[in-house]
């Protein structure tokens, strides 16, 4: 595993880390992610508590999934970051059915959240889909001013919750709620038959292995079509 350096943002003291981090189902790693501790060091030199935006890597090679988060990357490099993060992870391009699903992510929610929908079953492609519905049909919730965020918090067992937040202040400003019923109406419709698997796997770049509700929104009208 390789090293990278980093600097102190108070007193640029450098100190040397792992360049990555990986988690595991239940590990500690995942434990501190969670809770907004993992990454968090304190200066050796001036004691700040400084947070260093590292690569991380979730797997869970039971359920054949690999969710990696690239640090620090912008949107006009996520195309080419979906071939290094294939070759990083010694995918092949033909997938077999020993190779683990794979999903990139550039935002740290982004990565909480895929996690979060994993471990409890929920497909992120259908969650991105219901996103993408949500935003075509609530006046005032705009894809460019707000994120849709799958809220963790939720207690209610027969439905799903998200919230919109202003990306301008990072508040909430509202909340969302979807049928459970409907979330598995609608993934037995996206994902039963292949041709429907393969017109929404169509929907996301580098062959679904980034999923956002961006590139739906974008392409809102083919979206659409994919349910009568």
């Amino acid at each position: 595993m390789s090293k990278q350096q980093f600097q102190c943002p108070d007193c640029n003291e450098i100190f040397t880390l792992e360049d990555t981090v990986f988690m595991e189902p239940e590990s500690d790693q995942l434990i501190e992610l969670y809770q907004g501790k993992l990454n968090l060091y304190a200066c050796r030199n001036c004691g700040k508590q400084v947070w260093i935006d590292r690569d991380m890597v979730y797997k869970d090679t039971p359920r054949k999934k690999v969710i990696f988060y690239k640090a620090d990357i912008s949107e006009a490099q996520i195309d080419q970051q979906l071939d290094d993060v294939q070759d990083k992870l010694g995918f092949q391009t033909d997938k077999s059915e020993d190779q683990p699903a794979w999903r990139l992510t550039v935002n740290h929610v982004d990565f909480v959240e895929k996690i979060y929908l994993h471990i409890h079953e929920y497909d992120d492609r259908v969650i991105e889909y219901i996103k993408s519905f949500l935003f075509n049909h609530n006046p005032g919730l705009e894809p460019t001013k707000h994120d849709l965020r799958y809220d963790f918090s939720c207690k209610k067992q027969e439905e799903l919750r998200f919230m919109a937040i202003d990306r301008k202040t990072k508040q909430a400003v509202f909340q969302i709620d979807f049928d459970l019923d409907d979330y598995h109406n609608l993934e037995d419709e996206l994902l039963g038959e292949e041709e429907q698997r393969n017109r929404l796997h169509a929907c996301f770049r580098g062959d679904a292995n980034y999923v956002q509700v961006e590139d739906l929104v974008e392409q809102n009208s083919e979206a659409d079509t994919l349910i009568e």
